[in-house]
């Protein structure tokens, strides 16, 4: 378990010619844990879910929370067409169309 307040950092890498290390791809990050009240909520986050949630924490940037609501939603109404473009529209905006097309094909074959 992460302990709070204290940044972690994460490295990938891959190793793509074991003769010639410059070729290698390595990507990392910085990961905090921090309690809800501490972190999120001052930053607008909101921890409910509802559609306008979904709506303002994406707004806010917070985009695996309104995700993660988003698809509590879905599977509490699936023949919510409206739902789905939202999560279609989410999925593009971080570049996951294919996933966004196949979301919005749902709908149109659940519609037929």
């Amino acid at each position: 378990m992460l302990e709070p307040n204290v940044q972690y950092k994460w490295f990938v890498s891959v190793i793509r010619d074991s003769e010639s290390p410059s070729k290698d791809i390595v990507a990392g990050g910085v990961i905090e844990r921090c309690e809800l009240s501490e972190c999120l909520e001052p930053m607008g986050a909101r921890l409910t879910c509802s559609l306008e949630t979904v709506i303002e924490n994406a707004k806010a940037g917070f985009w695996y929370d309104a995700m993660g609501c988003l698809c509590q939603l879905i599977d509490a109404d699936s023949k919510n067409d409206k739902l789905r473009r939202i999560r279609a529209r989410l999925l593009k905006d971080v570049g996951l169309n294919g996933v966004a097309e196949w979301d919005l094909r749902s709908i149109s074959i659940s519609t037929r």
